[in-house]
């Protein structure tokens, strides 16, 4: 069960209530500015619990320290920590929790109980990683040997330092995790030497899915029987040549293997977008590595971003895409791919060559194509629906020749989509906002569907506006209606204001409209003697 209704947790509290005693699974999802109420009844929750599986907090990594103290009681639960900030929370009936901008030592991660299975930290902002951020992290792995799932991943890249900690790990009981994922440093938070140490002392047999800077990544090379999952994050093309160099140096490169391996996502580095035309491309692949995966069926080489503009310092900035021979050691060490998803640059048109190479391997059931272009002109004249079906038909030709007719090119969707100044297409670059589109073959014949990338529009009822009393819905209802009335002549300059206000009214009416109807029902939930349908049908009403 999830708590995200306010109404469903007042309910839930009600002293006839029965069904908090059948809860096994319970998930909070805070917002910022939470009351102090709120937390106080997410205590009161509980401790009217009788058996508690599964402990889910989300949006704050700290959680509130009342919780954990409540925690006590169920020492065999999984306690899930999933969040982005660090919060001050409230801690008087005036007060209110707060996302916090820079982090003092109150509020820094804790967790002493020993049951935390799972810890994410994907911080917002670079302020949350504060100067003793790792000593407080290894405190948390130390006193938790449950953890399976480890992920720190900022959204912004980092570019902090953090120290050597090797006595700590050294006297320090390390658990034996299942997802790691920590990445996003210019200097990897934790060293080579670290993990190595982690490795000896505990191993990495049960680890299964990795995202980690590519820096770090040889520590881990050959010490992971059963990883199915590979994410690596290259900062600079000069990380995927160190990476060849050291797997040069291996002993023994059959004891590097990943046999398990079947999933592989490479990051690109960011001066792939900053080759000069004066100098040839840098390393793209790194084929060494693909030695070490002979099983792979998902390969993710596409960047969906884009940095490219017209001129920089009057040198053309183009991207460094796979070439003939990138694909062809590619398809050497890894011929069981069914998914592939690569780079290709259009300004002088397809690259027929490429193509050709990608056509051959012979279990690819799904291909992407990250279409990137240096002049907008050349983006508009070639991503259009009409050539990319030209471009499925010539690859389906390709399959198709060698192997005999339909051989190969059944069931075979391709995907061309165009890079965008964003990866998370909200900030559209103006001029790229065009399509995407997906090509397949069926019975039918050729059949493709268009994807418009557009602005995510926020729908549905907000949570936030069932903590109003009356008098604060009609005050913001009457501000909206002004800002309707006032944008209105002014359309279509206005259009975002304008259709803003229209939403909130919406918003707006439903909540009245809820309210009007549970007034007439005669089940407000400000009634003590209200219960839920569970408890009714279980003869506790």
């Amino acid at each position: 069960m999830i708590v995200t209704h306010l109404l469903l947790l007042k309910r839930l509290l009600q002293p006839r209530s029965k069904l908090p005693s059948y809860i096994r699974y319970l998930e909070i999802t805070p917002a910022d500015f939470t009351p102090f109420w709120f937390l106080r009844d997410v205590v009161n929750l509980l401790k009217r619990l009788v058996v508690l599986d599964t402990f889910c907090w989300n949006v704050f990594s700290n959680v509130y320290p009342l919780i954990l103290c409540e925690l006590v009681r169920f020492p065999k639960a999984l306690l899930l920590v999933r969040g982005t900030k660090i919060a001050y929370y409230a801690s008087s009936p005036g007060d209110k929790t707060l996302p916090l901008l820079h982090v003092f030592p109150a509020s820094r991660l804790a967790f002493p109980n020993g049951n935390l299975t799972e810890f994410t930290f994907d911080a917002e902002l670079p302020s949350q990683i504060y100067d003793n951020f790792k000593e407080d992290i290894l405190k948390l792995i130390m006193n938790n040997p449950s953890l399976a799932t480890l992920s720190l991943q900022p959204k912004h890249f980092s570019i902090q330092a953090f120290p050597k900690m090797l006595e700590v790990f050294r006297s320090g009981k390390v658990p034996s995790l299942v997802h790691l994922a920590v990445r996003g440093w210019a200097l990897s938070i934790f060293h080579q030497d670290e993990l190595k140490l982690w490795g000896k002392k505990i191993g990495w047999k049960r680890l299964r899915t990795l995202s980690i800077d590519i820096a770090a990544f040889p520590a881990l090379i050959g010490k992971t029987p059963v990883l199915a999952d590979l994410e690596l994050t290259a900062t600079t093309s000069v990380d995927l040549i160190q990476l060849q160099l050291q797997l040069l140096d291996m002993e023994y490169p059959g004891e590097c293997r990943l046999p398990k391996l079947t999933e592989f996502h490479l990051r690109t580095p960011l001066d792939r977008m900053l080759v000069a035309t004066a100098r040839p491309p840098g390393l793209v692949l790194p084929v060494l590595l693909f030695r070490i995966m002979p099983n792979l069926l998902t390969m993710d080489m596409g960047s969906s971003y884009t940095l490219s503009t017209s001129r920089v310092n009057a040198v053309t900035m183009i991207l460094a895409t796979p070439a003939v021979k990138d694909i062809h050691r590619l398809r050497k060490h890894c011929p069981l791919l069914q998914k592939l998803c690569i780079d290709i640059n259009l300004d002088q048109g397809w690259p027929f060559s490429v193509l050709d190479e990608v056509a051959r391997f012979k279990d690819l059931t799904s291909l992407t194509l990250m279409l990137h272009f240096e002049y907008l002109y050349n983006a508009k004249k070639r991503m259009t629906l009409s050539n990319c079906k030209g471009a499925y038909r010539y690859i389906t030709r390709s399959r198709s020749w060698p192997h005999g007719k339909h051989n190969l090119s059944e069931g075979l969707l391709i995907k061309f989509k165009l890079a965008r100044m964003n990866d998370n297409d909200k900030a559209i670059r103006k001029g790229f906002d065009m399509p995407d589109y997906a090509v397949w073959r069926d019975a039918l014949g050729i059949l493709t569907r268009t994807y418009k990338h557009e602005a995510p529009s926020r729908t549905g009822p907000d949570s936030r506006l069932q903590v109003l009393s009356i008098q604060q819905l009609n005050r913001r209802a009457q501000k909206e209606w002004c800002v309707w009335y006032c944008t209105k002549p002014f359309l279509p300059i206005s259009t975002k204001y304008h259709d803003r206000a229209i939403l909130n009214l919406q918003q707006l009416s439903q909540e009245s409209q809820r309210r009007q109807f549970e007034a007439t029902d005669g089940s407000s939930a400000d009634t003590e003697d209200q219960v839920t349908l569970f408890d009714q049908w279980s003869g506790g009403g």
